[in-house]
């Protein structure tokens, strides 16, 4: 798998997406990208949950909020929750952590973000500018799933979606296979990609 691994990087590299960070933000959304046997962040979840921490302390969001978003499909420990956990051994206060443990899917992550972002912002100051933070072979369809559900013209009010990846090693030994590999992660994410292009979900 390491040899394929080496062979698949260039077309994960034409996969990425680039980084989009603006002057204005109103609150940071760390992606849930799998968890670890012992219900601790995997490789993946903890890149996400340390840059999420990052841009916090740089103080880019205007609400000093980070939402964490992400469930469990297959029962068990929760990855928000572990995200959570672990952001408040990287400094950040918990009353400053908003935590969404019910999703299950990308497009999940998208629809209870924007209810909670619906829900705390404040009318006079309301959360507008959403930065995303999601591991580089997900992040592309986690911004395609926000953007699809956050700028719905349908909607009253706009949001302004904007998304940057982090980077992280695979652990073979990660109970959730797609995540025990590059190579599999990211033939995961084509399948995936398409069937939610498929349903109109990107």
């Amino acid at each position: 798998m390491k040899i394929l691994d080496i062979l698949i990087e260039p077309f994960i590299k034409l996969w990425e997406i680039k980084d989009e960070i603006p002057e204005k933000i109103d609150v940071i959304v760390g992606i849930g990208t799998g968890l670890k046997s012992d219900g601790t962040c995997s490789p993946q979840s903890w890149a996400n949950t340390e840059k999420a921490a990052v841009f916090w302390k740089e103080r880019i969001a205007k609400s000093n909020k980070i939402i964490f978003t992400s469930g469990n499909s297959w029962g068990g420990p929760r990855e928000a929750e572990a995200m959570a956990d672990l952001a408040v051994e990287f400094g950040v206060p918990k009353e400053d952590i908003i935590v969404e443990a019910d999703s299950k899917n990308t497009r999940e992550n998208a629809i209870e973000t924007q209810a909670i972002v619906v829900k705390e912002s404040g009318k006079e100051k309301p959360w507008k500018n959403i930065l995303l933070v999601a591991y580089r072979i997900h992040a592309r369809k986690v911004r395609d799933c926000f953007k699809k559900i956050f700028e719905d013209p349908a909607l009253k009010d706009s949001f302004r979606i904007y998304t940057v990846k982090s980077y992280a090693d695979h652990d073979p030994t990660i109970p959730q296979r797609r995540l025990s590999s590059k190579t599999r992660f990211f033939l995961w994410e084509l399948f995936s990609y398409a069937y939610f292009k498929l349903k109109g979900w990107t």
